[in-house]
């Protein structure tokens, strides 16, 4: 049986680890949330607008008339 000191130094280890998991998953996700604001919301703009312009200039490519 493992004397209290022992344990103590266990559990701290543990709860050590377990706060640095969370720091980390933390930051990812802290990261990623800057990207997409930064880049991806960005790059969703720009391709719905092309998509736009592509689906504006399919009809007028097949003779489309009104």
């Amino acid at each position: 049986m493992p004397d209290s000191e022992t344990l103590r130094q266990t559990a701290l280890r543990a709860s050590w680890q377990r706060d640095q998991r969370v720091g980390r998953r933390r930051r990812w996700a802290r990261w990623l949330a800057w990207a997409f604001w930064r880049y991806g919301l960005a790059l969703l703009m720009v391709a719905g607008a092309v998509s736009l312009v592509v689906l504006w200039l399919l009809p007028l490519a097949s003779g489309w008339r009104p």
